[in-house]
């Protein structure tokens, strides 16, 4: 039941996204059945939660200006999230969760392109109460680490000079320069 419950619900999110397109959505439905298959049997192991937690960690600890991290699964689950002590959430955790699996969606999307433009280094946003920046991870379990930064944040060297170094020694991402 709940694997049905997480596939109708990327099917909701997949007919928003591509509004209609249907061999867009078949294609990105194929893409996604996948990546669940993949993800479903580690999703209730420790191993990749553990993992996600401390990285995390680390990330918030890199700069003072870093709000909060989180990670997601392929399919957009949240598998780990720290905020900054102290700091009142933007969003609660329902919230947290239908952006980020919309975020990962929009991430997938983007691979379509890599083969002309290059691949994803990050991906930003400015709203008018935060900074956020989703960056793409190399791993078989994890999507996308999300990270929000104060309005008064350098988040591209944040992200590119302290952020990205950590994720590559951790194996999680290759990419170095933008």
């Amino acid at each position: 039941m709940k694997t049905y419950q997480i596939y109708r619900k990327c099917l909701h999110h997949l007919h928003y996204l591509f509004a209609g397109n249907e061999l867009g959505y078949e294609i990105q439905l194929r893409h996604l059945e996948h990546n669940y298959l993949m993800t479903s049997s580690m999703s209730s192991s420790s191993i990749p939660y553990a993992y996600a937690k401390e990285i995390c960690n680390q990330v918030l600890q890199l700069d003072k200006s870093i709000r909060f991290a989180a990670i997601a699964n392929n399919m957009g689950t949240l598998i780990a999230y720290k905020l900054r002590e102290g700091l009142v959430p933007l969003l609660n955790e329902e919230e947290l969760q239908n952006n980020l699996t919309k975020t990962v969606l929009r991430m997938k999307t983007r691979e379509d392109y890599e083969s002309k433009l290059g691949d994803v280094i990050y991906t930003f946003a400015l709203y008018k109460r935060v900074k956020r920046a989703s960056i793409p991870l190399d791993h078989p379990d994890l999507a996308i680490l999300t990270v929000s930064f104060d309005m008064g944040a350098d988040q591209d060297s944040i992200i590119m000079d302290k952020i990205l170094p950590v994720l590559k020694q951790g194996k999680l991402t290759e990419a170095s320069e933008a």
